[in-house]
């Protein structure tokens, strides 16, 4: 009888050590391939949805008429020519009848967004603009691929004019976002004052 039960003592050992050795590592080994195989058919199924979207977006880009690429490309350019956008910056302080003192091109910066690193959530109601501030702790600045360029303008005129000419902002062919608006009071005409802007168009790449 002690043989016996020694014996079955050291078949249970045996057992355990099987199960430990072989029979678990087999069972985490077939339960990783089965993950990965949940993570490559979610990956089929993304790259599905991503070409079918894409082919969607290819056939609205051949379906629009030659006006309609025109204004497209003239909304939001490959490149921002300066000079051109002085000039028409000047045209439209002119045609309200604003003196324009000077227009002073900035130098090409990346426009950005910030986006909630993994796990972390945003905050609810944030306004992040079209060029994201800088990074805090639980968020990451991402690139939008395309570029913005920030213009100083000096105008003098009266108030009812400085109004017409920002209309005619808004209005315009391509963005002239508004950042900052400030003004004085002219010493010798009190009608009169000195507005000093800064001004923001964009391009899906630098020059």
């Amino acid at each position: 009888m002690r043989f016996q039960a020694g014996t079955q003592i050291v078949l249970i050992v045996i057992s355990i050590v099987i199960v430990f050795t072989v029979v678990k590592p087999k069972f985490s080994e077939i339960a990783y391939q089965q993950n990965e195989m949940v993570t490559y058919r979610t990956a089929l199924d993304n790259i599905g949805r991503y070409n079918q979207r894409l082919q969607t977006l290819l056939n609205q880009a051949k379906a629009m008429s030659e006006p309609e690429r025109e204004n497209l490309f003239r909304y939001l350019p490959e490149e921002i020519d300066a000079v051109v956008v002085g000039r028409d910056i000047a045209n439209m302080a002119d045609s309200n009848n604003l003196l324009l003192l000077d227009v002073e091109p900035g130098t090409l910066a990346a426009v950005t967004t910030v986006v909630p690193e993994q796990g972390a959530a945003p905050e609810s109601g944030t306004d992040t603009g079209m060029v994201a501030p800088p990074s805090e702790d639980g968020e990451t600045a991402k690139s939008t691929g395309m570029y913005s360029q920030k213009f100083k303008v000096g105008v003098v005129g009266n108030y009812e004019d400085m109004k017409s000419f920002l209309k005619d902002l808004e209005r315009n062919a391509y963005p002239l976002r508004l950042l900052e608006l400030d003004f004085t009071i002219e010493e010798t005409d009190n009608s009169l004052l000195e507005y000093s802007l800064v001004l923001e168009t964009y391009t899906l790449k630098g020059n």
